[in-house]
């Protein structure tokens, strides 16, 4: 099938065949979240981030609860230097999936980014996130 299709693309590192059947599969079942996040990976590895952004959006609107969707747009955002956004993410995420260390760590990260003075929030999720 055409998913499996642009798997065997992604592993193989030619996302643009992969992005070509994530799209295709997209077009004949458009309410398929893991759809979406897949082509956003490809778009991600390809350095279109506005693209990528979008259909992990996408996915985030078909499944909320997804804690995955929400890291890897958490992601997105922060490369994109919109780290207000990235830290709602990982926030929403970590409620979702508390124990996951990943989580604590990339909200650190985004808090460092947004300005100074939220290293002492980075700090607590880097301690949460050891443990």
């Amino acid at each position: 099938d055409l998913f499996q299709a642009g798997n065997s693309n992604y592993r193989a590192k030619d996302y643009p065949a992969a992005v070509d059947c994530y799209s295709q599969a997209i077009a004949l079942k458009p309410d398929v979240a893991k759809y979406f996040f897949a082509r956003g990976n490809g778009f991600n590895r390809m350095g279109e981030l506005q693209k990528s952004l979008f259909d992990y959006t996408m996915a985030v609107r078909i499944e909320p609860k997804n804690a995955q969707y929400l890291e890897y747009r958490g992601l997105c955002y922060r490369k994109l230097g919109q780290f207000d956004e990235a830290v709602q993410d990982y926030s929403s995420a970590l409620v979702i999936d508390p124990k996951n260390g990943q989580l604590y760590y990339s909200r650190a990260m985004a808090y460092n980014s947004q300005s100074p003075a939220n290293l002492e929030a980075a700090n607590e999720d880097l301690d949460v996130g050891r443990h």
